[in-house]
C-alpha cells in the first residue's frame, strides 16, 4: 500500500465533471485500488459519483492510497496528475 498527501491545485477542485473524468480515466487505467481521503471520508478514486460527492475544492490537502500489484505506478501517475494542475490532461 502507498499512501501520499497532495493539494488540490486546480482552481475548480475536484468539483469539475471534467476533472474529474481524467482523474477517474487515470485511476482506471491501473489494477489497484486507489482512494481519496479527505478527514474522515474514504472515496473510491475511480468512481465518478463518489469523488463529485466530496465536493472537494481547491486548496485541499488529500491523502491518495493505492493498493495492488501496480500501486506504485498509479501513485506516480495520480501524483503527477494532481502536481499539474490538470493541465496537460
Amino acid at each position: 500500500m502507498k499512501t501520499q498527501k497532495v493539494t488540490v491545485i486546480n482552481q475548480a477542485g475536484l468539483r469539475s465533471s471534467r476533472i474529474v473524468s481524467i482523474l477517474n480515466a487515470k485511476a482506471n487505467e491501473f489494477k489497484s485500488q486507489a482512494t481519496i481521503r479527505i478527514e474522515d471520508r474514504v472515496i473510491n478514486a475511480k468512481s465518478q459519483l463518489g469523488v463529485l460527492s466530496g465536493g472537494i475544492s481547491y486548496g485541499t490537502t488529500i491523502t491518495l492510497t493505492t493498493s495492488g500489484e501496480d500501486e506504485e505506478e498509479a501513485m506516480n501517475a495520480l501524483v503527477k496528475l494532481f502536481q499539474s494542475g490538470f493541465e496537460d490532461y
